[in-house]
């Protein structure tokens, strides 16, 4: 599949459920830097594990992400600076699944970048369900 140059860069590394001309996503710059609000669309299909890897900066009082899908809150988690790890057990769907990404603050990046941002996204996918 040909690589769409309008896509953020970093979902060029994505799963091809991701890595697609269709995709649909909102708050994602395209080096990687999540706005306080993001979210993305993910295939449908079978019930498996989604898998989120970030980079968290430091965020004065803490940072807090609350990950939804199709609009039921599954994850309200406090997390701290540094390496984000998260996987996520999400329901089978016949239609596309919407992943939104709410984060309770979005600090200024050092200087001379200056965004808002809450995390830089390393990785988001769906991979096969791990039995338990």
């Amino acid at each position: 599949m040909l690589a769409d140059p309008n896509l953020p860069k970093v979902v060029h590394r994505f799963p091809a459920d991701l890595a697609n001309p269709k995709l649909r996503y909102s708050g994602i710059w395209s080096d990687g830097w999540l706005k306080r609000q993001a979210s993305v669309v993910l295939a449908g299909g079978a019930a498996a594990d989604m898998l989120l890897w970030a980079a968290v900066p430091p965020a004065p009082g803490g940072q807090v992400l609350q990950l939804l899908v199709n609009g039921r809150k599954l994850v309200v988690k406090k997390v701290a600076a540094g390496r984000l790890e998260l996987r996520v057990p999400v329901p089978a769907s016949r239609s596309p699944r919407r992943v939104e990404l709410r984060w309770a603050s979005a600090p200024r990046l050092p200087a001379p970048d200056g965004r808002s941002a809450s995390a830089l996204l390393q990785f988001l996918g769906l991979v096969p369900r791990v039995s338990r």
